[in-house]
């Protein structure tokens, strides 16, 4: 018996008939030499390599699931009864809804099996109408998805009313339903005070504002005006003289001001007074 080969999150399930004595032999989905199905796979892009049958189960890496809906092997379908794909549907709808999330699409490798199990009338090849998705209600969260249903024809060569290329075109048509992958957000580069540690990064900018008010009170202010740099230093005992500044003859020709404010001399004290004193007579 071959296993099921599911996971939650797939965007595709291929559901088969049932297995065929050689696949049944090797042990291995679609192991027969003649079956396109891996093929197929490949020349579509469903899968970004060949995969073969000793590798089905890394189909998985490419979001894909593998399952049947008889387990029962026989050499042709004809030997299965049409009960039994009834009753694999319905257990196919079971096994759907233990995945959370279930696969967004499942394709069905063959119409005739397709049409046995769901007893339609008329069924074409491609994706069915939304009258035909299968509704399952997940065993997790409860909430009820709806499963896309795509028939393409069999991926067996004995199926001889389809060629290759009319096999590969159906295949094709399953990549519109593959979700496009969302582009990796890039972080932005971590700054350096954001990795050192929160007492580092607090005696760190206490030593660095300290320094910056030193060497703001040592340089004199437009110092990019002077004709040539004033050195001063600041003791710690006498308070800091500023220098005096001539003014600047600018290239107008004009004096500009000078980058200090110059000593503006004292007005002399004028005393007024209310009522000013009598003139003696003879003066």
């Amino acid at each position: 018996m071959l296993p099921d080969f599911l996971s939650p999150g797939l965007w595709l399930v291929v559901v088969g008939d049932n297995p065929g004595l050689e696949s049944s032999r090797q042990g291995h989905w679609y192991a027969h030499q003649t079956n396109h199905f891996w093929q197929l796979l490949y020349d579509s892009g469903i899968t970004s390599e060949l995969l073969t049958p000793a590798r089905d189960s890394e189909i998985l890496r490419h979001n894909v699931g593998l399952t049947c809906l008889v387990k029962r092997a026989t050499s042709t379908t004809a030997q299965v009864q049409a009960s039994e794909f009834q009753t694999g549907f319905q257990g196919l709808r079971q096994k759907l809804s233990a995945l959370c999330p279930p696969p967004l699409v499942a394709c069905f490798n063959g119409k005739g099996v397709y049409q046995t199990a769901t007893q339609a009338s008329y069924v074409k090849l491609g994706l069915q109408p939304p009258t035909a998705d299968i509704a399952v209600k997940c065993q997790q969260c409860t909430a009820v998805h709806r499963i896309k249903v795509f028939v393409g024809p069999s991926t067996s060569a004995r199926a001889q009313a389809y060629t290759y290329e009319i096999k590969l075109s159906h295949f094709k048509q399953l990549l519109v339903h593959r979700p496009t992958p969302q582009p990796e957000l890039k972080t932005p580069p971590t700054s350096q005070c954001a990795q050192v540690d929160c007492t580092d990064a607090t005696e760190t900018s206490t030593s660095n504002s300290t320094s910056s008010s030193l060497q703001t009170a040592t340089q004199p202010a437009h110092t990019s005006t002077l004709s040539a740099p004033v050195h001063t230093t600041l003791s710690a005992n006498k308070p800091m003289k500023q220098p005096f500044l001539a003014p600047v003859k600018s290239s107008l020709g004009s004096p500009t001001k000078p980058c200090f404010p110059l000593p503006v001399a004292k007005k002399p004290k004028i005393t007024y007074f209310k009522n000013p004193p009598k003139k003696e007579q003879g003066e």
